[in-house]
């Protein structure tokens, strides 16, 4: 099997490559569970499973024991190989001879199903008299996860106590063609008379506190020292049996910029036209009159513990600029040079220990354009639809290790050396000819400002609610809201809990000044909005056909109920056109949940196969910044191709392993607004808001992570006027823009708002997004304010 390796970034911070084979493709292709923390303890073995006459001439005689994950489906070994410490063999007068380990083995994976089986060796390693080691495989067995026993107390595991069969041969057997599942019923399988092994399996729950610091299927020892954990106090503390761990750090990364060799330009220059050679020399052509074009430039940003990732990677997307100095002036030979950030990241699983560090990625997103020569033609504006991606440069920097400097600037690497993810990276200049300080800054720099905070775990760590019935609370300090994640619209969609809904945790109310003048505070996006310019036509379709909505009523998505457990109302947005705002504020029930629910999302054109899964970014009121998990678009079945002019496809939440739950489809999100947590006066905003007001929610591509369109819906209808709850569902347009070249401006009547285009600017409809919305009214505030 294969062993870890280890990576070097220069003068600095030492790495483990995580070289572990990773699991069958197709073992990953079906929903698979979220991960399961299992314990293995080890006990003895009884009955040596070698001949006595293979212990002639040699001493010191120990036995191991090697655990190695196995798929019987597809004959697949996968993770790495675990080794026991050697033990002696004792033996007893009468009695058959012992071999006692009594070793803890802790691991965790998503791979919970008959399939998958530990495959347990027995090795024996002896000394011969010229002092050389001789390892002889004695034996196996085969332990399957099905066949562990559910998380008991301390008390109860030693009454599960089983017995494991050993086989003649070794592990490599079971790549024999010939074997079929179920292993153990072939005829080639022989057991080994007299030799088993005494475990106990079963599952452990308290190690998933710790699974973001141990990579999936890595078998490793109670023992072990885990980046991260309290360190072992003896050599025999078993540290997983319970986790504890260490304190962490919240860092702050502002100021961000690259610099490649030997300018930007340059490096693009030569860049896309190595891609484009490449790309000619695979399709066997000379030339096509198409061209290799750079669509995004991105940077991956996280904590790694030199095991694993401690959490997905942030991906930011970097923009040509340039870099202010102390002086503030700019010559004119700095501008454009550089690849610079403008927003802060925020790590919020950083260890003060020399194991964490902070790994950057560079990525570039290339695409193919469809026009000639080398120019977009007349007809299209855009580009094909293949995107591909390419790492080009890496580093690696710990804060903790030399000096404690917050102006930062590091070296960037390139080419076929090992770096963390194990990606191919693309190649750096020679330097064979170069100084030493040149060498520092021929693959390029990455400059930063670094600061941190100490922070508890408890509130970094903290996870969103699974629950669909809990919701958040509008505060009302510094008008601001606090969700029970640290800043979660910082983080990729991947890492957002995917059971169903997002929670807003209220927290204790400041008391507001009678003084204080109430302003209304202007809406800041978290970008600037596709500019949607729909016709009449598609305006009219907002509103979910009834074919749609039988359809997507046989899903099961949850229901919108009132505080009595009915029904909330259906508002119908064609009959509905004016709303009283007076006979709102009249009204009695002023705490209102707003509820929005993802539902469905239908591609264009029709027949399309992207994209494959998407997710959402918006901005409710003043709560955070939103963005979700990735949702997998799945095809209704028994869909009316006939009576729907575009196929609804589901969406499905994907958990953090990137499977899903059918029978929990669509996503709910709560916002609880709450009067007891605003400020005096702030109600009369928030109806403001709604009635004049639109959601604008911009769709991504969770594959490419790339910006499919955005998706506006009207507020107003969330307006109860009376009613205990109401909802109302929506079938929007997903809009884009795009800039043709070489079109005149179309003629329009200019006294009409919204007809005339910006030069050579058209509107494209990406996808049809089917939401319902909804306002729950109670009479009381139901939620508990919490301190945070």
């Amino acid at each position: 099997m294969a062993a870890a390796g280890q990576w070097r970034a220069p003068g600095a911070w030492t790495g483990v490559a995580n070289s572990d084979i990773p699991p069958h493709a197709q073992r990953y292709a079906g929903l698979v569970d979220e991960s399961e923390g299992f314990q293995l303890l080890l006990r003895t073995l009884e009955g040596l499973p070698f001949k006595a006459s293979l212990l002639e001439g040699v001493a010191n005689v120990q036995c191991q024991l090697r655990l190695t994950l196995f798929d019987t489906t597809y004959s697949h070994f996968f993770g790495r190989t675990w080794k026991s410490s050697p033990q002696p063999i004792m033996h007893t007068h009468g009695q058959p001879a012992k071999v006692f380990f009594n070793q803890s083995v802790y691991f965790h994976t998503p791979l919970n199903c008959a399939h998958i089986a530990i495959v347990v060796e027995v090795v024996a390693i002896a000394k011969k008299r010229e002092d050389n080691e001789r390892v002889l495989s004695c034996g196996f067995g085969i332990l399957h996860l099905c066949g562990r026993q559910k998380s008991t107390p301390d008390t109860a595991k030693g009454q599960n106590i089983k017995r494991l069969s050993l086989y003649h041969g070794t592990p490599r057997a079971l790549l024999h063609p010939k074997l079929q599942d179920p292993i153990e019923k072939n005829t080639f399988m022989t057991l080994i008379e007299g030799s088993t092994i005494s475990y106990s399996f079963s599952s452990h729950p308290p190690l998933m506190e710790a699974s973001h610091l141990i990579p999936e299927n890595m078998l490793i020892a109670g023992s072990e020292t885990v980046p991260g954990l309290v360190a072992p106090s003896k050599p025999t503390s078993n540290v997983l049996k319970k986790p504890n761990l260490m304190k962490t750090v919240t860092c702050y990364l502002d100021k961000l910029s690259l610099q490649l060799y030997p300018t930007l330009e340059k490096f693009e220059e030569e860049l896309v036209e190595l891609i484009n050679a490449d790309r000619l020399l695979k399709n066997d052509q000379v030339s096509d009159g198409n061209t290799v074009v750079i669509k995004e430039r991105r940077l991956h940003v996280c904590v790694h513990n030199s095991w694993c990732y401690v959490q997905k990677p942030q991906v930011v997307v970097l923009i040509p600029g340039t870099v202010q100095g102390k002086s503030r002036n700019l010559s004119k030979s700095s501008q454009k040079t550089s690849l610079v950030l403008r927003s802060r990241i925020q790590l919020t699983e950083m260890v003060k220990l020399p194991m964490f560090a902070i790994v950057f990625h560079l990525e570039y997103v290339f695409s193919s354009s469809t026009g000639t020569d080398g120019k977009l033609s007349s007809s299209t504006s855009s580009l094909d639809n293949t995107a591909y991606m390419q790492i080009l440069r890496w580093a690696v920097w710990n804060p903790f290790l030399g000096s404690h400097a917050s102006d930062v600037t590091i070296s960037l690497h390139g080419g076929p050396s090992p770096n963390p993810s194990n990606l191919l990276v693309y190649k750096t200049p020679s330097t064979d000819m170069s100084s030493e300080e040149v060498k520092q800054v021929e693959s390029g720099t990455i400059s930063f400002h670094f600061s941190c905070r100490s922070d508890k775990h408890a509130d970094n760590n903290a996870e969103l609610s699974g629950s669909t019935k809990s919701g958040g609370a509008l505060g009302s300090q510094n008008s601001s809201f606090r969700r029970n994640t640290s800043d979660a619209s910082k983080y990729p969609p991947e890492q957002m809990e995917p059971r169903g809904s997002i929670d807003h945790i209220p927290f204790d109310a400041v008391e507001s000044h009678a003084t204080e003048q109430l302003q209304e505070l202007p809406f800041t996006p978290m970008q600037a909005p596709i500019l949607t310019l729909m016709t009449e036509s598609e305006r009219a379709t907002t509103v979910t056909s009834r074919a749609a909505l039988a359809q997507l009523h046989a899903v099961g998505f949850p229901e919108i109920l009132d505080d009595n457990n009915e029904l909330a109302t259906v508002i119908d947005p064609d009959e509905l056109s004016n709303f009283n705002l007076q006979k709102e504020k009249a009204d009695r029930l002023q705490s209102n949940e707003i509820i929005l629910q993802f539902l469905a999302f239908s591609r264009e054109p029709e027949g399309s196969s992207q994209p494959g899964s998407v997710y959402f970014t918006f901005q409710f009121y003043r709560f955070s910044p939103v963005t979700t998990q990735q949702m997998h678009l799945v095809k209704l079945r028994n869909s009316q191709k006939k009576t729907l002019k575009f196929t609804p496809f589901i969406l499905i939440p994907l958990n953090k392993n990137g499977t899903g739950n059918l029978d929990s489809p669509g996503l709910e999100l709560k916002f609880m607004v709450e009067p007891n947590y605003m400020k005096e006066g702030e109600q009369r905003w928030f109806m403001q808001y709604l009635a004049t007001q639109t959601l604008q929610i911009d769709v991504w591509d969770a594959e490419s992570l790339l910006l499919i369109g955005t998706a506006t819906v009207e507020l107003k209808y969330l307006l109860r006027q009376g009613h205990t709850a109401v909802q109302v569902s929506h079938e929007l347009p997903v809009i884009t823009t795009e800039y043709t070249p070489d079109v005149p401006m179309a003629l329009a009547n200019i006294t009409k708002h919204g007809t005339v285009k910006p030069y050579g600017m058209t509107t494209i409809t990406k996808g049809r997004l089917h939401m319902r919305l909804g306002n729950v009214a109670f009479i009381k505030s139901m939620w508990v304010s919490l301190k945070c």
